[in-house]
């Protein structure tokens, strides 16, 4: 399944659009869905509204300068945002395995999570 389709409003047929299994080859809807993302609140649906009040929260997310941390690594994307007096690091584990990383000293002094998707991480 990809992020950019559409997601169905209820799990019975009459939903926005019809979900593809890429391994089964099969299209479903009963499984995902808002109304499902609704009760859960680990779900996308509230991952993506902690996101948006982050940004909305924090200046440094839309403003100030990029600086790429990790070139060629398949698995991790990561990456400072600098502003004013702020750093911000962002790492992005894309496929969910343990996986380790070297930073520069200076980019992890005295980090603060902000967010996660994984249950074992504590955020402030």
């Amino acid at each position: 399944m990809d992020g950019k389709e559409p997601n169905n409003w209820q799990s019975k047929f009459g939903g926005s659009a019809w979900q593809f299994d890429e391994k089964t080859g099969q299209y479903y809807f009963s499984e995902i869905n808002a109304e499902k993302s609704i009760q859960d609140p680990d779900s996308i649906f509230y991952h993506y509204q902690k996101l948006i009040r982050l940004r909305k929260t924090y200046d440094i997310i839309s403003n100030g300068d990029y600086r790429l941390l990790i070139e060629d690594d398949p698995n991790v994307f990561a990456y400072m945002q600098n502003w004013k007096n702020e750093h911000l690091l962002v790492i992005s584990n894309f496929y969910g395995n343990m996986v380790d990383v070297s930073l520069p000293v200076e980019v992890v002094k005295n980090p603060t999570i902000i967010i996660s998707n994984y249950r074992d991480s504590q955020t402030t």
